[in-house]
């Protein structure tokens, strides 16, 4: 399935499309497919313990929400590969609600399961953030809430 978000709030149309730098492609496999198109997704910021954080925006339509997600880089990221086995404090999480339960696309270092996540960095400045993930969460259903079939979802993102 192939999805594409276009937003309408009736106005006057954008002065410009957004810069292809900084479109955001997102694909998921696993217990929904989808491919979703935003721009700028991807955003580095100071964390609370002074390291630099990645934090991820990447719309989901399929479950009518947005994954979020934030990857501690440290105190001096450069471009480079990471992963869930060299950074110290990660997550990417989404919340869909069905009927009275809730289905929680979940991953991170303070999750069980954990899942797991390969970020290749090609360039780690606020101007420009550029890089893909593969990312592999694992689907947590409330008693009695039919979240499909797959037990996990993959996504890849480039941005």
């Amino acid at each position: 399935m192939l999805a594409a978000c276009g937003c309408s709030g009736g106005g006057a149309a954008p002065d410009a499309a957004p810069d292809a730098s900084t479109i955001c492609t997102a694909v998921f496999t696993g217990n929904f497919d989808e491919t979703s198109v935003s721009d700028r997704c991807a955003t580095l910021g100071i964390a609370e313990t002074g390291e630099v954080e990645l934090t991820l925006m990447v719309p989901a339509h399929a479950l009518d929400t947005t994954m979020l997600g934030v990857f501690d880089l440290g105190a001096a990221p450069t471009p480079g590969a990471y992963s869930s086995r060299t950074v110290s404090f990660w997550r990417m999480r989404a919340v869909q609600r069905i009927g009275d339960g809730n289905c929680v696309y979940a991953a991170g270092t303070q999750q069980v399961p954990q899942g797991s996540f390969e970020l290749q960095l090609t360039s780690a400045s606020t101007d420009a953030m550029h890089g893909t993930l593969e990312l592999t969460q694992f689907i947590l259903g409330f008693p009695a809430t039919d979240c499909g079939d797959g037990e996990t979802e993959q996504l890849s993102l480039a941005f």
